[in-house]
Order: structure tokens, then sequence, then C-alpha cells
């Protein structure tokens, strides 16, 4: 019987060993202010959750398997001042420390508030780390994941791809909220992070431990945002789109840039039930921007009528040929993104689900697209031309579940499972997947009105 337990035991605990943490553990001492000697019994909680503890006899209390972000803890004794302290931040798979020096008080209803500062050294950390929480994203002066992460130490962005302490950019470990969300068939990241989403990153550059498998250059670890204890809405529109296409205004280009992000937050069920979901849309016109005036000409024709390629004999007549100022038609990219968590606290036990899905549509108008910008002198002939661009869709879907059980301040049992799925079609511009049409003429001919004919 004993046997069949210990499998069981250990079947349930491997998927969690296949998942990095993706919460922090909260730790502390509470003393009298004016004895100092500790305090036992002192009930410590978290504000806006179920999650507390109380002290032992020695004054320490631990609090586990708290979800990342900031928090206002609370310590509460009869005969002393409740002690609010402020701005406790708590990162995934860091201890963070916050001790408590009570007052004795004859006066009920007083209370005193301490805002948390950040410390210069973060003696829990025992690796190369570098966070970057919420508050850090709102005030940094970039947007995208990767130019985000391209201000940590050891990181270099090259050619849109991160490389950590000069490694390969297929060298990199990517999790969100625990799961892995590489590519097994890049071995890149392709899921896209919506920011207002991400209550923290973390940009492990060395000493990770044996959970972070398959990564020989750096971790990066994102942990989504989790539901706030009031109903929370937000709403942020960027848009560039104040001139038709080619039109300068106001001595430059619209090049049809769109941003709009939505979030909402809350509780349920007297708070055991939070819930956090955010939406992205990102569009750009021209995803490759440029700065040039255009050109466009008229009434083209062929020199030379004995040309062979002209049938009859006939010349070849182009009534126009150029492009717009300041933006090139048919190189677009429309994204769609969605992530959302979902945290059921029903303490000592705790469901966390969270959801990632992006949906990114490219137009490619050469076939030197793949260059950097910048460094093909080549022409995108294919619009000049009015001929058909092949688009791309990239679909990606991750999925993650986690169960945790609190056993005691020492010990606690988790059970994770995730999905993840990645889909990339090559689409032709007018018919899309239906290869049975890419060349039939009479199909192309339908579609285009007529205006495209092929011999």
């Amino acid at each position: 019987m004993k046997a069949k337990l210990r499998w069981i035991l250990l079947l349930i605990s491997l998927p969690a060993l296949l998942f990095g943490q993706s919460s922090g553990k909260l730790v502390g001492v509470v003393k009298d202010k004016g004895t100092n000697e500790p305090l036992p019994g002192v009930n410590i909680s978290l504000e806006g959750t179920t999650m507390g503890a109380a002290s032992d006899v020695d004054g320490y209390f631990v609090i586990l398997n708290v979800p990342v972000g900031t928090y206002t803890v609370r310590a509460n004794f009869i005969g002393y001042q409740d002690v609010f302290m402020e701005k406790v931040r708590v990162s995934a798979d860091v201890t963070a420390e916050v001790n408590f020096n009570l007052s004795e008080t004859a006066i009920e209803g007083q209370a005193v508030v301490i805002t948390a500062e950040k410390p210069l050294v973060e003696k829990h950390i025992t690796q190369s780390v570098s966070l970057v929480t919420s508050d850090d994203l709102e005030n940094m002066p970039v947007r995208g994941f990767n130019n985000v992460i391209a201000t940590q130490n050891s990181v270099v962005v090259q050619d849109g791809n991160v490389h950590i302490r000069g490694g390969r950019h297929d060298e990199v470990g990517y999790y969100i909220d625990g799961a892995s969300s590489i590519d097994p068939l890049t071995n890149t990241q392709s899921l896209h992070i919506i920011q207002e989403a991400v209550e923290e990153f973390q940009v492990l550059a060395g000493g990770y431990t044996a959970e972070y498998g398959g990564a020989n250059s750096g971790i990066v670890r994102t942990e989504l945002r989790t539901g706030s204890n009031q109903y929370k809405l937000s709403l942020d529109v960027q848009t560039d789109k104040f001139a038709d296409e080619g039109e300068e205004f106001l001595g430059t280009y619209s090049y049809r840039h769109h941003n709009a992000v939505a979030t909402l937050s809350g509780p349920l069920l007297n708070n055991k039930l939070r819930f956090f979901v955010a939406g992205e849309n990102a569009y750009q016109g021209d995803r490759s921007v440029r700065f040039t005036e255009g050109f466009n000409l008229f009434n083209l024709i062929d020199s030379n009528p004995e040309n062979p390629l002209v049938a009859g004999g006939q010349p070849d007549t182009v009534s126009s040929y150029g492009l717009p100022g300041g933006f090139t038609p048919q190189r677009e990219e429309d994204l769609w993104a969605l992530q959302s968590t979902l945290l059921f606290d029903l303490s000592p036990l705790q469901f966390r689900l969270s959801g990632s899905y992006s949906d990114r549509s490219q137009q490619f108008n050469s076939f030197y697209e793949n260059a950097q910008v910048g460094s093909s002198p080549n022409t995108p002939l294919l619009n000049l031309l009015n001929d058909r661009t092949f688009d791309d869709r990239f679909t990606n879907l991750l999925l993650t579940g986690k169960m945790t059980y609190i056993l005691d301040t020492k010990s606690i049992l988790d059970a994770s499972v995730s999905y993840f799925n990645s889909v990339l079609d090559r689409e032709d511009s007018y018919f899309g997947n239906n290869w049975q049409q890419w060349w039939d003429s009479s199909a192309v001919s339908q579609h285009t009105n007529g205006a495209v004919n092929y011999a």
C-alpha cells in the first residue's frame, strides 16, 4: 500500500517538476517594539486576499504560494496597534521578507501604515536575475517584448532576436506562468505577450536551477497579472491614421499604425475567485517604415517592339509605375491577442488557470522580405507591378493549469499541466490556402474583375 501511495504522489508531482515556479513566498518576524521580544500568535494577512498566517513562538511567519504582485501586508494582534506594510513586492521563485515591530496601545482603531522599500541587495536571490515589474513597464519609454528585454543586463537584441550572454537566439528558454512557450520547431518564442497583462518579467542570465532545461544562454520568465480585489477597467488607444496612403500631412506621412489595448479585472464569489483579461489589436499598414517621397511614372512604353517577349510585335505599355510617399502597400501586419488568468482560492487549496492566444497575419511584397530593413537594396517589385503577394498567418495558443495544496508552513503539493499549439499558414493573397485555385487563370481573372489575366 505504501509503495502504491509513493507512485501516486510521484505521478502527481511530475508535471510540477516540468514547470518553473510562478509564485513566491513571504516570510518575516514580528517583535514587540518596546522589549524587542518575539510575539507569537500575531495574525499576518494579505489585504484583498484570503491568504495569511500566524507567527510562531519565535515570532516567525511564512506565507507560501503567493501569486506574483504587489501587496499590503497587515499585522494584527490584540493589545497592539495594527501595522500595514504597503507596496510589498512578491516575485516568482523569490522569498520576500517583511518584519514587523508592534507597539502596545490602549485605544482601538489606531493603526500604523508603512511603505516598504526595495532592498539594495536581494539576499534571497542566489542567481543572476533582472526583474522588470508592472510598475517599471508603465514608466519605460519603450513598448514591445523584445524592446523591454533589451534594456536588461547581458541581453542584446539583434535582427529581432534575443541573445543572452552572447549565445544564439535559439538557446534562450521562455516561460509564461511557469509553462514553456517555446515553439518546438524553431526553439524560439512565437507567442505575443500583451505588455499590460504582465505582472513581472525575469531575465535569468546564469545560475538557474535544473527545473529550467534546454536553455544554454538564459531564461526569460513572464508572470501574468492576477485579478484585483476591486473591479478595474482600462483602455489605451494610439494611432497615426491621420492621413490617406501616400498623403503628406504636417510634414510627415501616416504609416497606418494603430494599437488598442483593453484590460478588465475584479473579484467574484467574495474574493475567492479573481479574474484578469487583456486584449490587444496592433495594426501596421507598413511594418517596415521608410522615409521617402516616393515616385510615380505614367504611360511607360517599350521602346523595342522587336523584343521577342512582346506578343505580335506590339509594344508593351505600363500605365502607372510607382510607390506612394512614405508608405509601402501590401506590407501590412495585423495582430490580435488575448491573455487572461483565473485564480480560485479555497485556502489551503488553490487553483490557477491562465491562457494566452495570438493571431498575427503579415503581407509580403518582396522575395527579400526576410532580409533586415536597410540591408537589401532590392526594390519591392511585386508591389511596383501590382502583382500578387503571399500572406503568412501565425496562430499560437498556450493554456496552463495549476493546483496547489498547502500541507503546512514548510510543504506544498503542486500539480500542473499545460497545452501549447503553434500554427503557420502561408496563403495566397487572392485565395488563401485554396491551393487548387492559386494558378487557375479563370479564377484569378474573376477574382480581380479582369484586372489580372494570366495567359
